[in-house]
């Protein structure tokens, strides 16, 4: 069926499992986003979208120009003639080339001029995983009254350079003051702001 010398060139079965194969592989890398690095997952996922739609348009032109399917050509796909197929097949994939090319060099000027904190060793910026069992980055301990508009900036600006930093903030985060313990728990790092007063807080 997949491998034949003779009439295996008219077969549209391993055609249509390989657009569903690579389909469903498609949704897979969507859901599971195996990549750490953005850019990664988005090149991944842009290729086998244009993987699988090669399958489908060879489909098109397998019908089309197949002597086994005659007269289905203008029945289930619209064109007349298999040149007509042929064409609207290479078009569509050389814009559909061009636009993905265009997108990835908009990504990667976007990441260029986007500010950011890169590491020494790579040359890109960090990645910023954690445990599972914690949900933000970091805790910044503070005292309110001589502490809390600084810190408040810092995270902001924190924010400019890593939009992927999750950093617990009392005006975001805080709903239970008794919860504060849980919260600190609940953070990879603490990070003590020493200002005026912090050790007399409670």
């Amino acid at each position: 069926l997949f491998i034949q010398t003779d009439d295996g060139s008219s077969k549209l079965l391993r055609l249509i499992v390989a657009s569903v194969v690579s389909a469903l592989f498609l949704t897979a890398l969507a859901l599971v986003k195996p990549f750490k690095r953005f850019d990664d997952f988005y090149l991944a996922c842009t290729a086998n979208l244009l993987l699988t739609c090669c399958f489908v348009l060879g489909t098109v032109v397998q019908i089309c120009e197949s002597a086994a399917y005659e007269d289905m050509c203008d029945t289930l796909v619209g064109f007349e003639s298999a040149f007509g197929a042929s064409a609207f097949v290479i078009v569509l994939t050389v814009a559909m080339i061009a636009l993905s090319l265009v997108l990835f060099v908009f990504k990667a000027i976007s990441a260029l001029r986007a500010p950011t904190i890169r590491l020494l060793s790579t040359g890109r910026a960090p990645v910023m995983d954690m445990s599972k069992k914690c949900h933000f980055h970091g805790f910044i301990s503070h005292i309110w009254s001589t502490g809390q508009d600084q810190t408040h900036t810092i995270v902001r600006q924190m924010k400019l350079v890593m939009p992927d930093v999750r950093i617990w903030l009392d005006v975001d985060c805080l709903k239970n003051l008794g919860a504060l313990e849980e919260s600190v728990g609940d953070a990879t790092t603490f990070l003590v702001f020493l200002s005026v007063g912090y050790f007399k807080s409670r």
